[in-house]
């Protein structure tokens, strides 16, 4: 038993030093659209990779052993036993799963505040702009219809402010949606295995 450890450990170890994965390959199943929010996120996690073997070496090592054919279990088990030679501990693999998730969670907020700064400064002045247009051009209707030349310049700034408008919520919503989507997808990834690390490794 000790030698087939001793086998795999090795055969594991070679195959996991011969491994020119990226992060963009472990997390490549997001859409097309979200790609950027994809490649975001993934620089944030290369930026913040703890020194040391931990969870995203070993997510590497689980990739590599998806395609040897192993089960889920095997595999799970067998990246644990060539990590702890490496110093990992059940403990320190999910304490580093749980240091992504909170990097990834932080990244969100500010992306969130940032949306929220274009909101206020582009979106909502638009839209403050808008209603102040709409007044005057009743105002000016009630008032004087012969100043119908400038409730007609002021109606094409309208819609000029109302196409604007909608293209900047639909470019920020889509934006926001995208990164959603991601940061969602990874984190059930991530929370995904350590429940699969809490249910193979012992």
């Amino acid at each position: 038993m000790l030698a087939l450890r001793i086998s795999i450990n090795t055969s594991l170890l070679n195959y996991i030093d011969s491994m020119k994965k990226t992060l963009e390959e472990l997390f490549a199943n997001a859409s097309p659209q979200d790609q950027r929010s994809a490649s975001m996120i993934i620089r944030v996690l290369e930026n913040n990779n703890i020194p040391g073997f931990d969870y995203l070496e070993f997510k590497q090592s689980l990739e590599g052993l998806a395609k040897m054919n192993m089960d889920e279990g095997t595999a799970f088990q067998s990246a644990f036993v060539t990590a702890s030679t490496l110093g990992l501990t059940k403990t320190k693999l999910i304490q580093t799963a749980d240091h992504y998730i909170k990097i990834v969670g932080q990244e969100k907020q500010k992306f969130d505040q940032a949306a929220q700064n274009q909101i206020n400064k582009g979106i909502a002045a638009k839209r403050a702009e808008a209603k102040q247009l709409e007044k005057a051009m009743n105002d000016k209707y009630e008032r004087i219809k012969k100043i119908k030349a400038e409730i007609d310049a002021h109606q094409q700034r309208l819609e000029k402010l109302r196409t604007e408008l909608n293209g900047a919520e639909q470019k920020i919503n889509a934006a926001k949606q995208s990164f959603e989507n991601v940061y969602q997808e990874i984190t059930s990834h991530i929370k995904c295995d350590i429940d699969k690390i809490q249910q193979y490794i012992t």
